[in-house]
């Protein structure tokens, strides 16, 4: 004869599944948002480093026009 659950116990199991999943989702969230971090700052050491090349070009133009 199958054991019957109690409610209380039923409600907690649900509960936990509910979490469970919610944990799951959360996990899922972060791990996009460490993906774009990475890439947001692979994009920034790209902009600077294209950066810093033009202000170099700029001061050696204006070096050389001030000569």
């Amino acid at each position: 004869m199958p054991e019957e659950k109690d409610e209380s116990v039923i409600f907690d199991e649900k509960y936990l599944i509910s979490l469970e999943n919610k944990m799951l989702n959360k996990r899922t969230e972060a791990d996009l948002l460490k993906e774009l971090q990475k890439r947001a700052e692979s994009e920034f050491k790209k902009i600077q480093t294209e950066y810093i090349k033009a202000d170099k070009v700029i001061k050696q133009n204006a070096i050389i026009q001030t000569d």
